[in-house]
């Protein structure tokens, strides 16, 4: 566990990269059983991608994982959440539309 300090500057180290994501990371998510990560891409493709949780480490993006592209009228999506269980998500855009996400329909990558 790394320390985190109140009273000082914290310094961040990064751990894990992955230099194939589809767009721009606005928002991510961890499953209620902890065992996957949810990100979500925008501009230049609507996505959210899932990542298997190692059982040790930070290597979250080196996962393997699975992935569903979005359709042109989620228009801006920014924020993800799991909608109190591990099958399905909850996707905001920036237009105020709230989508659910069934995570089954994902394809394998």
């Amino acid at each position: 566990m790394e320390t985190q300090f109140t009273d000082k500057v914290n310094v961040l180290r990064k751990v894990d990269e992955r230099k194939d994501m589809p767009g721009w990371v606005t928002g991510a998510a961890m499953s209620p059983d902890g065992k996957t990560l949810a990100v979500l891409t925008e501009k230049p493709q609507k996505s959210v991608t899932l990542f298997d949780v190692p059982k040790r480490g930070f290597k979250l993006l080196s996962q393997p994982s699975r992935r569903l592209f979005l359709g042109a009228n989620a228009s801006q999506c920014e924020s993800i959440c799991f909608d109190g269980n591990n099958d399905s998500l909850i996707v905001t855009n920036e237009q105020g539309d709230i989508m659910r996400v069934n995570t089954p329909q994902f394809s394998k990558l």
